[in-house]
Protein backbone atom coordinates (compact mmCIF):
# COMPACT_ATOMS: atom_id res chain seq x y z
CA UNK A 1 0.00 0.00 0.00
CA UNK A 2 1.14 3.53 -0.72
CA UNK A 3 -0.27 6.00 1.79
CA UNK A 4 -1.19 9.59 0.89
CA UNK A 5 -0.51 12.53 3.26
CA UNK A 6 -2.69 12.90 6.33
CA UNK A 7 -4.10 16.36 6.83
CA UNK A 8 -5.50 17.37 10.22
CA UNK A 9 -8.32 19.88 10.28
CA UNK A 10 -7.99 20.26 14.04
CA UNK A 11 -4.72 19.46 15.80
CA UNK A 12 -6.61 18.84 19.04
CA UNK A 13 -8.52 15.97 17.40
CA UNK A 14 -5.90 13.49 16.13
CA UNK A 15 -8.57 11.21 14.66
CA UNK A 16 -9.92 14.05 12.52
CA UNK A 17 -7.55 13.52 9.60
CA UNK A 18 -7.95 13.18 5.85
CA UNK A 19 -6.78 10.45 3.50
CA UNK A 20 -4.80 12.68 1.13
CA UNK A 21 -5.73 16.13 -0.11
CA UNK A 22 -8.88 17.50 -1.70
CA UNK A 23 -9.44 19.97 -4.51
CA UNK A 24 -12.54 21.14 -2.66
CA UNK A 25 -10.28 22.89 -0.14
CA UNK A 26 -9.26 25.42 -2.77
CA UNK A 27 -11.03 28.78 -2.62
CA UNK A 28 -10.48 29.41 -6.34
CA UNK A 29 -13.43 28.21 -8.47
CA UNK A 30 -11.22 26.87 -11.28
CA UNK A 31 -9.04 24.86 -8.90
CA UNK A 32 -12.10 23.55 -7.07
CA UNK A 33 -13.44 22.37 -10.40
CA UNK A 34 -10.21 21.12 -12.00
CA UNK A 35 -7.55 20.93 -9.30
CA UNK A 36 -7.63 17.16 -8.81
CA UNK A 37 -4.44 16.79 -10.87
CA UNK A 38 -2.74 19.36 -8.67
CA UNK A 39 -3.66 17.34 -5.58
CA UNK A 40 -2.44 14.06 -7.07
CA UNK A 41 0.87 15.63 -8.08
CA UNK A 42 1.40 17.47 -4.81
CA UNK A 43 0.63 14.36 -2.75
CA UNK A 44 3.06 12.28 -4.84
CA UNK A 45 5.94 14.72 -4.33
CA UNK A 46 5.21 14.99 -0.60
CA UNK A 47 5.32 11.21 -0.40
CA UNK A 48 8.74 11.09 -2.07
CA UNK A 49 10.00 13.82 0.26
CA UNK A 50 8.89 11.73 3.23
CA UNK A 51 6.44 14.38 4.42
CA UNK A 52 3.35 12.64 5.78
CA UNK A 53 1.34 14.77 8.23
CA UNK A 54 0.19 18.38 8.03
CA UNK A 55 -2.20 20.85 9.49
CA UNK A 56 -4.79 22.03 6.95
CA UNK A 57 -3.07 25.43 6.77
CA UNK A 58 0.39 23.97 6.11
CA UNK A 59 -0.94 21.53 3.54
CA UNK A 60 -2.84 24.24 1.68
CA UNK A 61 0.33 26.32 1.46
CA UNK A 62 2.03 23.38 -0.25
CA UNK A 63 -0.97 22.69 -2.46
CA UNK A 64 -1.23 26.29 -3.62
CA UNK A 65 2.50 26.32 -4.35
CA UNK A 66 2.08 23.14 -6.42
CA UNK A 67 -0.68 24.80 -8.45
CA UNK A 68 1.98 27.12 -9.87
CA UNK A 69 3.59 24.09 -11.56
CA UNK A 70 0.68 21.71 -12.30
CA UNK A 71 -1.88 23.86 -14.06
CA UNK A 72 -5.34 23.01 -15.44
CA UNK A 73 -5.90 24.28 -18.98
CA UNK A 74 -8.26 27.26 -18.93
CA UNK A 75 -10.00 28.53 -22.06
CA UNK A 76 -8.56 32.05 -22.50
CA UNK A 77 -11.83 33.68 -23.58
CA UNK A 78 -13.44 32.68 -20.27
CA UNK A 79 -10.97 34.84 -18.29
CA UNK A 80 -11.53 32.69 -15.21
CA UNK A 81 -15.11 33.85 -14.76
CA UNK A 82 -17.92 31.27 -14.44
CA UNK A 83 -20.68 31.35 -17.06
CA UNK A 84 -23.95 29.49 -17.40
CA UNK A 85 -23.83 27.11 -20.40
CA UNK A 86 -26.81 24.84 -21.12
CA UNK A 87 -28.10 25.56 -17.64
CA UNK A 88 -24.87 24.59 -15.87
CA UNK A 89 -22.10 26.73 -14.47
CA UNK A 90 -18.88 26.38 -16.46
CA UNK A 91 -15.63 27.94 -15.21
CA UNK A 92 -13.74 27.47 -18.46
CA UNK A 93 -11.28 24.82 -17.30
CA UNK A 94 -10.96 21.46 -18.99
CA UNK A 95 -8.62 20.01 -16.38
CA UNK A 96 -5.04 18.79 -16.24
CA UNK A 97 -4.08 16.65 -19.22
CA UNK A 98 -1.68 13.74 -18.86
CA UNK A 99 1.05 15.73 -20.59
CA UNK A 100 0.52 18.77 -18.38
CA UNK A 101 0.57 16.55 -15.31
CA UNK A 102 3.88 14.93 -16.22
CA UNK A 103 5.57 18.20 -17.14
CA UNK A 104 4.18 19.98 -14.09
CA UNK A 105 5.10 17.36 -11.52
CA UNK A 106 8.63 17.12 -12.90
CA UNK A 107 9.05 20.87 -12.55
CA UNK A 108 7.58 20.80 -9.04
CA UNK A 109 9.87 17.97 -7.98
CA UNK A 110 12.94 19.66 -9.47
CA UNK A 111 12.08 22.77 -7.47
CA UNK A 112 12.22 20.54 -4.38
CA UNK A 113 15.56 19.01 -5.37
CA UNK A 114 14.19 15.80 -6.88
CA UNK A 115 14.55 14.27 -10.34
CA UNK A 116 11.63 11.99 -11.19
CA UNK A 117 11.19 8.80 -13.13
CA UNK A 118 7.55 8.47 -14.30
CA UNK A 119 6.23 5.24 -15.81
CA UNK A 120 2.84 5.38 -17.46
CA UNK A 121 0.60 2.39 -18.14
CA UNK A 122 -2.95 1.28 -18.73
CA UNK A 123 -5.05 -1.01 -16.55
CA UNK A 124 -4.07 -4.26 -18.31
CA UNK A 125 -0.34 -3.78 -17.74
CA UNK A 126 -1.09 -2.18 -14.39
CA UNK A 127 -2.63 -5.35 -12.99
CA UNK A 128 0.90 -6.84 -13.07
CA UNK A 129 3.06 -3.78 -12.45
CA UNK A 130 1.08 -1.67 -9.99
CA UNK A 131 1.08 -4.12 -7.03
CA UNK A 132 4.89 -4.09 -7.18
CA UNK A 133 5.02 -0.29 -7.08
CA UNK A 134 2.47 -0.09 -4.26
CA UNK A 135 4.40 -2.73 -2.33
CA UNK A 136 7.45 -0.44 -2.47
CA UNK A 137 5.38 2.45 -1.15
CA UNK A 138 5.75 4.46 -4.37
CA UNK A 139 3.12 7.09 -5.18
CA UNK A 140 0.86 6.21 -8.09
CA UNK A 141 -1.27 8.90 -9.71
CA UNK A 142 -4.22 7.79 -11.83
CA UNK A 143 -6.68 9.47 -14.13
CA UNK A 144 -10.10 8.12 -15.05
CA UNK A 145 -11.69 9.26 -18.31
CA UNK A 146 -15.35 8.33 -18.72
CA UNK A 147 -17.22 10.51 -21.26
CA UNK A 148 -20.60 9.22 -20.04
CA UNK A 149 -19.88 10.23 -16.42
CA UNK A 150 -20.57 6.64 -15.41
CA UNK A 151 -17.62 5.39 -13.33
CA UNK A 152 -18.66 5.01 -9.69
CA UNK A 153 -16.36 5.96 -6.83
CA UNK A 154 -17.59 4.61 -3.50
CA UNK A 155 -16.75 6.26 -0.19
CA UNK A 156 -17.99 5.26 3.25
CA UNK A 157 -20.56 8.07 3.27
CA UNK A 158 -21.54 8.45 -0.39
CA UNK A 159 -21.04 7.33 -3.99
CA UNK A 160 -20.03 9.69 -6.78
CA UNK A 161 -19.80 9.24 -10.54
CA UNK A 162 -16.86 10.74 -12.42
CA UNK A 163 -16.04 11.61 -16.00
CA UNK A 164 -12.51 13.07 -15.84
CA UNK A 165 -10.73 12.85 -12.52
CA UNK A 166 -7.24 12.49 -11.09
CA UNK A 167 -6.75 10.44 -7.92
CA UNK A 168 -4.01 8.67 -5.98
CA UNK A 169 -3.97 4.88 -6.14
CA UNK A 170 -3.21 3.47 -2.69
CA UNK A 171 -4.06 -0.22 -2.98
CA UNK A 172 -5.65 -2.86 -5.22
CA UNK A 173 -6.80 -6.44 -5.43
CA UNK A 174 -8.32 -8.62 -8.12
CA UNK A 175 -11.70 -6.89 -7.91
CA UNK A 176 -11.15 -3.24 -6.99
CA UNK A 177 -8.85 -0.24 -6.67
CA UNK A 178 -8.41 1.68 -3.43
CA UNK A 179 -7.89 5.39 -4.02
CA UNK A 180 -7.47 8.71 -2.26
CA UNK A 181 -9.88 11.35 -3.55
CA UNK A 182 -11.52 14.47 -2.08
CA UNK A 183 -9.65 13.74 1.16
CA UNK A 184 -11.29 10.32 1.64
CA UNK A 185 -10.47 6.65 1.14
CA UNK A 186 -12.61 5.27 -1.69
CA UNK A 187 -12.91 2.21 -3.92
CA UNK A 188 -13.56 1.70 -7.61
CA UNK A 189 -14.62 -1.75 -8.80
CA UNK A 190 -12.55 -2.98 -11.74
CA UNK A 191 -15.83 -3.85 -13.46
CA UNK A 192 -16.47 -0.09 -13.81
CA UNK A 193 -13.88 -0.01 -16.58
CA UNK A 194 -15.96 -2.39 -18.66
CA UNK A 195 -18.50 0.42 -19.15
CA UNK A 196 -18.58 2.14 -22.57
CA UNK A 197 -15.49 4.32 -23.23
CA UNK A 198 -14.36 4.23 -19.59
CA UNK A 199 -10.56 4.07 -19.25
CA UNK A 200 -7.89 4.55 -16.60
CA UNK A 201 -4.23 5.53 -16.92
CA UNK A 202 -1.64 5.19 -14.17
CA UNK A 203 1.65 6.92 -13.46
CA UNK A 204 4.18 5.30 -11.12
CA UNK A 205 6.34 8.08 -9.73
CA UNK A 206 9.80 7.47 -8.27
CA UNK A 207 13.09 9.28 -7.71
CA UNK A 208 15.60 8.82 -10.50
CA UNK A 209 18.38 6.41 -9.56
Amino acid sequence: MSKPPRVFKNKDKPDDKSFGGSQMWFKDAILQNSGCGVVAGCDAVLRLLGEEEFSREDYMDKLMYSSGFIKPFVLPFMKGKPRMIFGKEFVGSIGVSRGRFKRGIKRLAKDKGLELDIRGMGLKKGMTELPKALGKGLPVAMIVIAPFDNVEVKMAHRTETISYHWMTLTGMDSESLEVSTWGYKATIALSEFKKPLATASFFVIDKKA
